[in-house]
């Protein structure tokens, strides 16, 4: 089980948390980077973001420090996987930790919706709806 961000527009999952007490992280992308509109359900929240805002996401991914937390990142999961695919529940505790204090969350958040959407160049505005 888990929780997700799905596109309303398709029903994909888009991305996946990475922990259950993690927050949703949708709200930074529009108050922090200032693009797109947030809602509020009783048991979610909705990103609507459009075609134009990709620019500004592909922007802020291209920052130096982000992509070196991304790829410190992604180098710590690799390495962190058994040969099952998992992360072993007491390494896992770890990435969360570092995860947290190095904001990989979010920017992992930001860059599984910028592959979303230049996968999907025929969709112009993107409801992502995130499970509290």
């Amino acid at each position: 089980m888990g929780r997700y961000v799905h596109c309303k527009e398709t029903g994909d999952i888009v991305a996946k948390y990475w922990f259950a007490a993690q927050p949703s992280e949708q709200l930074r992308i529009a108050e922090e980077l200032n693009i797109g509109d947030i809602t509020y359900g009783e048991d979610h929240d909705v990103l609507t973001l459009n075609r134009r805002d990709l620019h500004e996401l592909k922007e802020f991914l291209n920052r130096d420090d982000v992509k070196k937390v991304l790829e410190t990142g992604d180098e710590l999961v690799k390495r962190l996987r058994d040969d099952d695919g998992g992360i072993p529940s007491y390494l896992y505790d770890v990435l969360v930790v570092w995860g947290k204090i190095n904001d990989y969350f979010f920017y992992d958040l930001v860059r599984a919706y910028v592959e979303y959407m230049e996968q999907h160049p025929e969709i112009d505005t993107f409801s992502f709806d995130g499970e509290y």
